[in-house]
């Protein structure tokens, strides 16, 4: 596959666009959505059920009973023994579909807000060679690329992230291996876990080794172009 950017603009600030949440009380919420929850909805209880590892932070989702093995199972990927390091996500919604949708922006904001000034963070996807983790980074505004690429590359690339490549000083790129938001039809995105896509994985260092901008050209016609950044 091969991917044509068609300018050198800046990429995508890596929360621009993205829910805003409201971290308060151990609890994130979701702030455009508070004024539309119902009293039901609301709650803060339920327990810590997964410990997700995002990019060298470790964030902690609590969740009903109900909505456990939804959580573990589309983060499966992601989990990790650790201590948390930030605080608590909530998972909630008016059913399943819902509060999964909504989760994945809010742990993703919690590990962005941790690590602020420490990592440069794109809002890009990631894949590895699995031999010698040498990584391209693809760059590109939502909905123009991201997690098609991450799903059709992961097959022979390992897959790191489809949404915040964070890369430290010295150029090493974390995991942060999310369930992949997939268009299904629906209004909203299913939150499937990589290893259900048959997406391969690594335990290799990743260093950056090619950063790429997705561009979406709908006039576009004929095979992909590659242009070089300059």
């Amino acid at each position: 596959m091969r991917f044509t950017p068609r300018s050198a603009r800046s990429p995508p600030h890596p929360t621009r666009g993205a829910h805003s949440f409201l971290f308060c009380a151990g609890v994130g919420v979701d702030r455009s959505r508070v004024v539309h929850m119902t009293s039901t909805e609301f709650v803060t209880d339920g327990e810590v059920v997964a410990h997700v590892s995002a990019f060298g932070v470790v964030v902690p989702i609590r969740s009903s009973e109900k909505l456990r093995h939804p959580v573990l199972a589309a983060w499966r990927d992601a989990l990790t023994d650790d201590a948390p390091t930030t605080a608590e996500v909530l998972a909630i919604g008016p059913d399943v579909e819902s509060a999964l949708h909504h989760l994945s922006p809010a742990v993703t904001t919690a590990a962005i807000d941790s690590r602020a000034g420490q990592l440069v963070m794109l809002h890009a996807a990631a894949l590895a060679d699995p031999a010698s983790g040498r990584t391209a980074v693809l760059v590109a505004a939502s909905g123009t690329g991201k997690t098609t690429a991450s799903v059709t590359l992961g097959k022979r690339f390992a897959y790191l992230t489809d949404e915040t490549s964070a890369i430290t000083p010295d150029g090493v790129v974390l995991p942060y291996r999310k369930p992949l938001s997939i268009i299904d039809g629906g209004h909203l995105k299913q939150q499937i876990a990589p290893s259900d896509l048959g997406l391969l994985a690594t335990n290799r260092e990743c260093r950056l080794a090619a950063l790429l901008v997705i561009e979406r050209d709908k006039h576009h016609e004929g095979p992909p172009v590659v242009q070089a950044l300059e």
